[in-house]
């Protein structure tokens, strides 16, 4: 066991966030800032993922069904997903639509600049936008177009998207209220504008509230650490892995979105063949990362990456792994309980269950399609690579019940017991490939 002690454990695993409260309250500035760093990039690797998969899945697609498919798909998710925010803004709730829009792009690895408002409007500078010119910049359609993709004219088709939100929400908000326009001489940088409507004539923000509106928490934090003003910072580290929610579940639920869309036209087949090529290859990075990594770390890593992932759970430490109980788990769990907001889509609403039992569903009838890319992630796991987020398959059977993952310690990575290969109707477990065990070398 690596834990004689749970104390240890229940340290190693908890919140980055509960380490920075820890040392604000010792006095601990050097520390604080080192925690205030590792929070500000702790929702990055599940972002980049999500940001990825999307353009992947919408690649994929266009690919398969067609760019009008893949449009038709898109103005789909976006009635959906945009429905709450229209309303607010029908209803005169204009700033509280307006800061669901800004929370999209407060947490990013982009800018938001010359942030301003006047009587009749909100605009600011992406520069760079964090969502879809984050991708441009990194040069991901040059380098990889099979994955990353464009739409007929050459628009990259995160971009594409953008502009099928933007549409889309002006025609539930019933004028043209959002403007979102690339600047035609400098990549990667957009024009954001919201027009008023019901509060023409009002400011919505006072100057406190308009910098916490388009500033990280983490930013603001560390602007007061190193201003010397601590009292009352706490507010802006505590949960901190909660601030992202709303760009995480927005992301989330359009892959569920597109993914049931896909499931209602096409069919389970298409969906295995949709997750399985776009999804799957996204983990060859991490696997790469588990020679280098002792169980401990690799624990720290998954246990901090669950946090931001929205995850309420527990560990415990077995003989051969570790066990994570996630009450429920921040995606799929979440949204099999219906937990992602007001007005948000919900299974049997927007979102489609599989009705009929496949690999894809851990041989299960009406599983939540979402979920799907944890049975292909075992079975990937199982062809000779890193055991790293193992999922029991019918551990969270009802949306009340939770979900375990396992984490594999190296030295147990053949001890897979034969329920889990049974379903995803594995009937060999290939023992891990000499690339993913260089300290044996």
């Amino acid at each position: 066991m690596l834990y004689e002690n749970l104390n240890d454990l229940a340290r190693d695993v908890m919140p980055p966030s509960e380490r920075a409260l820890e040392a604000l309250a010792e006095g601990r500035k050097d520390r604080l800032e080192y925690w205030i760093g590792r929070m500000s990039v702790g929702p990055q690797f599940l972002f980049t993922g999500y940001l990825y998969w999307i353009v992947r899945l919408l690649t994929h697609i266009r690919a398969h069904h067609g760019e009008r498919e893949t449009r038709q798909a898109l103005e789909e998710c976006f009635r959906l997903l945009l429905a709450p925010a229209a309303r607010l803004f029908r209803e005169g709730r204009e700033k509280e639509a307006l800061l669901f829009f800004l929370s999209l792009w407060r947490i990013r690895m982009g800018g938001m600049k010359e942030a301003a408002e006047t009587d009749q409007s909100f605009q600011m500078l992406l520069a760079p936008c964090g969502l879809g010119g984050r991708v441009l910049l990194e040069g991901w359609y040059e380098r990889d177009p099979s994955s990353f993709g464009r739409s007929g004219d050459g628009t990259p088709l995160f971009c594409e998207a953008c502009r099928v939100l933007r549409q889309t929400f002006n025609d539930l908000a019933g004028s043209k209220v959002l403007e979102i326009e690339p600047d035609p001489a400098r990549l990667a940088v957009c024009g954001f504008r919201f027009q008023k409507r019901a509060t023409d004539g009002q400011r919505l923000f006072q100057k406190e509230e308009l910098e916490a509106a388009v500033l990280p928490s983490c930013a603001r934090a560390l602007a007061r650490l190193r201003a010397g003003r601590l009292e009352g910072m706490e507010d802006l580290l505590r949960d901190h892995h909660r601030h992202w929610r709303p760009l995480h579940d927005f992301l989330n639920l359009w892959v569920t979105l597109l993914e049931s869309s896909m499931l209602r036209r096409h069919g389970v087949e298409y969906v295995d063949q949709l997750v399985s090529g776009t999804y799957i290859p996204m983990w060859q990075s991490a696997y790469g990362l588990y020679g280098s990594l002792d169980d401990r770390t690799t624990l720290r890593l998954l246990a901090f990456t669950w946090h931001y992932h929205q995850a309420t759970f527990q560990v415990e430490e077995e003989e051969d792994r570790f066990k994570f109980v996630l009450d429920p788990c921040g995606s799929g769990g979440r949204l099999y309980r219906g937990e992602m907001g007001e007005g948000m889509p919900v299974y049997g609403n927007g979102l489609e269950l599989v009705s009929t039992p496949h690999v894809c569903t851990f041989l299960r009838s009406d599983f939540p399609v979402y979920c799907t890319h944890c049975a292909l992630s075992n079975l990937d796991q199982f062809q000779g690579k890193p055991k790293i987020f193992v999922v029991d398959g019918h551990a969270m059977a009802e949306p009340g019940a939770p979900c375990v993952q396992y984490l594999y310690k190296k030295h147990a990575s053949e001890k897979i017991p034969p329920h889990l290969l049974e379903q995803v109707a594995c009937s060999e477990l290939i023992p891990l490939r000499k690339e993913y065990h260089p300290w044996d070398s």
